[in-house]
């Protein structure tokens, strides 16, 4: 089921916890928990949506894919408990807050962010972040991740315990060197992680 939303702004939910699919075409701001516990959505295409409000997509365990052509600003925990999510359209955010936790992305590019701050946590198959014009990555970036993560930055040369620093990118192989888990470990993981939340909630 897919659903094409023109509105700027919802008194209530306009859908049923169906919908699979969801386009937003003329909304600037999706606002707070307006999607939360959609379980069964797996994409979302926001046209031309400039700010996600805080835990706008929270608990969307089987979201998978969000794209975006505007998008700017993603607050805090906007997407919580998005395991599944592996795919987004950061080209032209600025500014993220620690909004993604548990997701499963391997590889992301953010173009224009300058500041990574307390943007990831238990992001466990995140191995890449392509961001030529970060100039500065917080201490916290990245909250429970056991692997180090490669940032590619034009202006960054420092490296910490948790992430490494390069000014020339690398080859797409050259990411999983080392103590790379196989993909399927990681979605296994992120299964149990579905099945303790469900029970949760």
């Amino acid at each position: 089921v897919a659903t094409k939303f023109t509105e700027h702004k919802f008194e209530s939910r306009p859908f049923s916890f169906s919908v699979r699919f969801i386009v937003l075409l003329n909304q600037k701001i999706v606002q707070a928990k307006q999607f939360s516990q959609c379980i069964n959505l797996i994409g979302v295409d926001l046209m031309n949506t400039i700010v996600i409000k805080k835990q706008a997509f929270q608990g969307c365990h089987n979201l998978t894919t969000v794209k975006s052509r505007k998008l700017q600003e993603i607050e805090e925990e906007a997407f919580l408990g998005c395991l599944a999510l592996k795919q987004i359209d950061l080209s032209s955010a600025v500014k993220v807050d620690c909004s993604f936790v548990s997701c499963c992305f391997v590889y992301l590019q953010m173009p224009s962010i300058k500041f990574i701050g307390k943007m990831f946590s238990n992001c466990s198959a995140l191995r890449y972040i392509d961001a030529p014009k970060c100039e500065k990555i917080a201490e916290n970036a990245f909250v429970d991740l056991q692997q180090q993560i490669h940032v590619y930055s034009e202006k960054l040369e420092d490296a910490k315990e948790n992430y490494c620093c390069n000014n020339q990118k690398e080859r797409f192989q050259e990411m999983f060197n080392g103590k790379f888990k196989e993909r399927s470990e990681v979605l296994g993981q992120i299964e149990k992680q579905k099945t303790q939340m469900r029970k949760v909630n």
